[in-house]
């Protein structure tokens, strides 16, 4: 997919400025929060997720549909819980619901996301328990 930086990375490698372009595979041998990007300027590296900016139309639309998705389920949950650690700290979201004629569950340990689907599941009435470890 295709990607711009949104920082400058010039102090690993001096053509990386702000504004290159370039594929990212989406795998990174640094864990999730990484992938490696082969840019067009000739450099290749690992880099932050939140450091790009992705420019791929295909995949803008693909992951707006899966959001789109993702929201459905939120608001037709039937259980949802918040679990906490035990100092109140967040640990993930999980809900289960009926998806298409299909008894499910999803999980969802980004924070964010989280607090934006519980907003979302709120607004449609959706009861949030919290759960402590």
């Amino acid at each position: 997919m295709r990607v711009r930086l949104t920082e400058s990375l010039t102090r690993y490698d001096a053509r990386l400025t702000g504004g290159q372009e370039g594929n990212a595979t989406g795998r990174s041998n640094y864990g999730d929060r990484f992938t490696f990007v082969r840019f067009d300027c000739g450099a290749a590296l690992d880099v932050l997720w939140k450091g790009l900016e992705i420019t791929d139309e295909k995949t803008l639309a693909e992951m707006a549909a899966r959001k789109k998705e993702r929201d459905e389920q939120a608001i037709r949950a039937k259980h949802a819980v918040l679990h906490l650690g035990p100092r109140g700290g967040f640990q993930y979201l999980s809900f289960e619901g009926d998806y298409d004629g299909v008894p499910g569950s999803r999980t969802v340990g980004d924070r964010d996301e989280a607090d934006r689907l519980m907003t979302l599941m709120r607004e449609h009435g959706v009861v949030i328990r919290e759960e402590r470890k």
